[in-house]
């Protein structure tokens, strides 16, 4: 029989500092602590010391700490010379465990990291960073990154779309050379397949469009009064992009040495050969080559580019520094 889903309430910002207050000081101390000094230092519970309220409350914070993973060890230091118990958390049970990275993982971490640093997101990059060398994975900046154009224009297109203001840019159009001045009311802006997208009303043409930031051929202009337009209630940017996205595909055949390359291993279409002497050598779909040959001349010489012959002549000038 199925167990109906238990109600969880939310916690509130006292509950939640509450708690935390708890788990800090009985994690303070190997000996542990009886309710009483618990409810004298900790001003949530003093307040009600001298009524039932304090306990309840103690026993209510106990089972929510045991409802997220965190046991509390309730024990008699001595049986013979004490009657209360004493209560306490052991840093096993209190502590994630430790987080842990295969080589190939850092790789593509440094790689996204290092794509990541030349955005809007660059703050958020380097936080993310010395977070994961704060756990001693060591990650490097010299891994060769392919550059994403078009970033330089997010930060007014997200400025505009904020503030609900118009913007005007040039913009090239596929299988064109010469440039049409657009005039835009910004919707909102979407990261697919290794591009930005921004997607609004066209003013001029009187109709929802989508524009590649790639394909903008000059500064983002903002322009009129705040809130000059209003959002469609019924938008949804994920559906918006779809059509616009292409699905095209490029089969990749690789060389992968031992104990190298699991990310493409495990989403192989076919394995040609199979001889740990010289590397095994797999077919792969990938959806975008821009963010899949930074990836693989960071992986490089463990796994190799043997088809397509373009692919394999980028991603050897990155590794040989000719691609910045």
């Amino acid at each position: 029989m199925t167990e109906p889903y238990e109600f969880v309430e939310p916690l509130s910002d006292e509950k939640s500092e509450r708690l935390i207050n708890l788990v800090l000081l009985l994690r303070s101390s190997a000996r542990g602590f009886t309710k009483a000094e618990i409810f004298n230092r900790l001003l949530s519970y003093r307040a009600d010391i001298n009524s039932d309220n304090a306990a309840m409350m103690f026993e209510r914070d106990k089972a929510e700490l045991i409802r997220a993973g965190i046991a509390i060890d309730v024990y008699q230091a001595d049986a013979y010379t004490e009657d209360e118990f004493r209560y306490r958390i052991n840093d096993d049970e209190a502590l994630l465990p430790e987080i842990e990275l295969t080589q190939n993982e850092i790789s593509i971490l440094s790689t996204v990291l290092q794509g990541w640093k030349k955005t809007i997101h660059r703050s958020d990059a380097i936080q993310a960073q010395l977070k994961l060398e704060g756990l001693g994975h060591s990650l490097t900046d010299e891994i060769p990154v392919l550059e994403l154009t078009g970033n330089q224009h997010l930060s007014p297109l997200l400025q505009a779309i904020s503030v609900r203001k118009h913007v005007s840019f040039e913009y090239i159009k596929p299988n064109t050379k010469k440039p049409d001045e657009r005039k835009l009311q910004p919707w909102g802006v979407l990261l697919r397949a290794g591009q930005w997208f921004v997607y609004g009303f066209d003013v001029v043409r009187g109709a929802d469009r989508v524009f590649n930031l790639n394909r903008i051929a000059s500064d983002v202009k903002i322009s009129g009064t705040a809130n000059s337009f209003e959002l469609p209630t019924d938008l949804n940017l994920n559906n918006l992009f779809q059509p616009h996205l292409s699905q095209e595909k490029t089969t990749l055949t690789l060389r992968i040495a031992e104990d190298n390359g699991n990310r493409w291993r495990q989403s192989a279409t076919a394995v040609l050969t199979n001889d740990a002497s010289i590397g095994d050598i797999i077919q792969v779909d990938v959806d975008n080559l821009n963010l899949e040959i930074p990836l693989l001349a960071a992986a490089a010489p463990g796994v190799v580019v043997l088809e397509p012959l373009e692919v394999r002549d980028k991603v050897r000038k990155m590794v040989m520094g000719e691609i910045a």
